[in-house]
């Protein structure tokens, strides 16, 4: 469950939104008290590494036009 409020947090959104971008019923995560299933783990990491990712390509994009502007 601590996996869940983890992503919910990193990228900004609730878990009724988080269940949902994961094609699971809201009530899912409640389901996972004790422990957060293996697939569903995986699959929580990799959301919080395609956030992040997205957000490293960004900045790119960012500093290529802040250089082809000065050049």
């Amino acid at each position: 469950m601590d996996k869940v409020k983890e992503v919910c947090k990193i990228l900004g959104i609730t878990q009724n939104q988080l269940a949902e971008l994961m094609g699971l019923h809201y009530t899912a995560f409640s389901k996972w008290k004790a422990k957060t299933p293996k697939n569903a783990e995986i699959f929580l990491n990799l959301i919080i590494e395609n956030y992040e990712l997205k957000q490293e390509l960004k900045q790119i994009k960012e500093a290529i036009k802040i250089l082809k502007d000065l050049g």
